[in-house]
């Protein structure tokens, strides 16, 4: 018996295990039948025979065959199906059908075993690109053009060809982006933090966005010059934190091309991480070189203890940290400082006169405010820097 016949005869055990394999894995499986009217038994063994056949030849997918996944991805987008469970959907499908095939594994068709894995590894991202830009045409039909921009902002991100669901989305590119990591601390309603985000960035020209579990990525376009998508993002960010009342923190890293967003990305994913344990920190975006300091404290654990053990006088039931870190985020100006803590001024001499006392560091001379404030940043970067 062939391995073409011999699969087809085991389809159904092959079937069975890729949506066992989806419905375990995959949150969006497990409803799909009710929910989306899918008869994803009727796709699987259409897929399996499919790949198979075509693997014995060791030709492409066709344009003509690969519009069965085209259709896929399209009447998924059309019912608002997740991206997410569509791609998880189909990479979990392939293993768990590789697997149950190797389980024919014998002398006769080791060779064919081999060529479908080959066959398979190398056609399966070609279906990935096939059914992400169909399921992009048909969220963009629906008028939802905000997961269609999300779906070209991970592929950015993630550096994977970005051509077709770019051109189903209806976007063109820029040469570059500045990407803009932002930390805000989220209002209690997250409709309310939509609103607001929504306000913020919705609206700018070729901006791609998505809200994040502790704050907002932002890729701003850039054409020719990176100082004007500079002055936008810090413009973005006062106006971000005007609409929410707090402060943001923020980074950002320069993407000279398309093929540089993935690392751009990492480096201000980084940054931002040190930018939140500043305690003077502005309202702006923050580049890596303007972090170095920061950069070498988190790299050094011994160091950046024994900075934070700088503190240690100061944490003995007193307001004394607290002062000092509410002197830092205004600016080193005592007026603002004593109002901020609702003090007097004398009040506030006072407790400057026992850091002095307690640590033998003077925040009121050069030395004194460098090592408070890298004392300060030491003993929040291990939460900072934990996430990384």
């Amino acid at each position: 018996m062939t391995f073409v016949a011999r699969s087809a005869e085991r389809r159904d055990a092959t079937v069975a295990a890729m949506r066992a394999a989806m419905i375990a894995h995959v949150p969006g499986y497990s409803t799909i039948e009710d929910k989306y009217c899918v008869d994803l038994d009727s796709e699987l063994h259409h897929a399996v025979r499919l790949v198979v056949e075509m693997s014995m030849t060791d030709e492409p997918i066709s344009d003509k065959h690969m519009s069965f996944f085209r259709d896929i991805g399209r009447e998924r987008g059309a019912k608002m199906f997740p991206i997410a469970d569509l791609r998880a959907g189909l990479k979990v499908a392939y293993l768990a059908g590789l697997r149950d095939i190797y389980s024919m594994v014998d002398s006769a068709n080791h060779s064919e075993i081999m060529q479908l894995a080959e066959y398979t590894t190398r056609e399966h991202p070609r279906i990935l690109e096939a059914t992400e830009p169909a399921y992009t045409a048909a969220q963009r039909e629906l008028g939802d053009k905000e997961r269609a921009r999300a779906l070209v902002l991970n592929h950015l991100l993630a550096g994977r060809p970005a051509d077709g669901v770019v051109a189903a989305a209806g976007i063109t590119l820029p040469a570059g982006y500045l990407v803009v990591s932002c930390r805000l601390e989220p209002p209690s309603d997250a409709a309310t933090r939509d609103e607001i985000l929504a306000a913020a960035f919705g609206s700018r020209p070729g901006a791609l966005w998505r809200a994040e579990p502790r704050g907002l990525l932002v890729l701003l376009p850039v054409d020719r010059d990176p100082l004007a998508a500079r002055a936008v993002a810090a413009d973005l960010m006062n106006e971000l934190s005007d609409a929410a009342d707090r402060p943001v923190k923020a980074a950002e890293a320069y993407a000279a091309d398309l093929t540089a967003v993935p690392t751009a990305f990492a480096e201000a994913q980084q940054a931002v991480r040190l930018v939140a344990a500043i305690p003077d920190a502005q309202n702006r975006p923050y580049r890596m070189d303007e972090l170095l300091v920061e950069l070498a404290i988190a790299g050094q654990p011994s160091i950046r203890q024994r900075l934070a053990d700088q503190l240690t006088p100061l944490r003995n039931g007193t307001e004394l940290q607290h002062t000092i870190e509410v002197l830092f985020e205004c600016g080193l100006d005592r007026e603002r400082t004593a109002r901020r803590l609702f003090i007097h001024r004398r009040t506030l001499t006072y407790r400057i006169q026992r850091v002095r006392e307690l640590t033998g560091l003077d925040p009121g001379t050069a030395h004194g405010i460098q090592v408070l404030r890298s004392a300060l940043t030491a003993a929040r970067l291990p939460e900072a820097t934990a996430e990384g």
